[in-house]
């Protein structure tokens, strides 16, 4: 059998929506090796195929909502605040240069100012993700980005949502890393540099032991 020099676990989805929608639409395609959800790929001799991409758009729920009650607050381990800092001001240095998403240019965008009801938002998320395995913008219960959201107490009307998953070598990604990987993805890059979107809050939750280790979701709010 070929020896596995480096293991690369990642992954990422993106979803604009409005609260209006009936469901979540689709990002455009992202690249082969960035194909949503999520890819393994192995730096070895005979790769092992990466699972069947699932489609990046999931239905609304047709049963109603169930009331959510943000469990986060403000208890975060300071490591995982610090990746989160780092992911947001690295997002507004991308907003400020401006930038090309899948052919699209983006002007340079004013930076995103941070809502804390955004951040409990995106780190319940992410904690979900991690504590039910699963790394989709639609939890397993049928809420979309937009329920969970206006259920943690935001009352907007345009949204959007960023999520990556993966660690290499066991570790965490970097924050540079992260905001990387999603430049380099149309939809994602689309989401950081609308000018639509006005605040941002960011959640990184680590899980050791679910597929891909480590979470993080962006919540952006027009």
């Amino acid at each position: 059998m070929p020896r596995i020099r480096t293991l690369l676990l990642l992954g990422a989805a993106a979803i604009t929506l409005r609260a209006s929608d009936a469901s979540a639409q689709a990002s455009p395609t992202t690249p082969p090796w960035w194909s949503p959800p999520f890819v393994v790929w192995y730096s070895a001799p005979s790769p092992r195929p990466a699972p069947a991409p699932v489609p990046a758009s999931t239905p609304a729920a047709v049963v109603p909502v169930p009331l959510y009650r943000p469990t986060t607050g403000d208890a975060w381990p300071r490591d995982w605040a610090q990746m989160e800092d780092e992911v947001f001001a690295l997002t507004n240095a991308r907003r400020a240069e401006g930038a090309v998403c899948g052919g699209r240019s983006f002007a340079p965008a004013k930076p995103l100012v941070p809502d804390a009801i955004l951040r409990t938002a995106a780190r319940d998320h992410s904690r979900d993700m991690g504590a039910a395995n699963y790394f989709e913008h639609v939890s397993p219960d049928g809420r979309s980005p937009i329920d969970r959201m206006h259920s943690a107490g935001w009352n907007g009307k345009t949204g959007g949502e960023n999520i990556y998953g993966g660690h290499k070598d066991g570790a965490p990604m970097s924050a540079a890393e992260v905001v990387l990987g999603w430049m380099e993805s149309p939809g994602h890059c689309s989401n950081i540099m609308d000018p639509r979107f006005k605040t941002l809050g960011v959640g990184f939750a680590a899980a050791p032991g679910s597929r891909l280790g480590n979470y993080w979701t962006q919540d952006f709010g027009g």
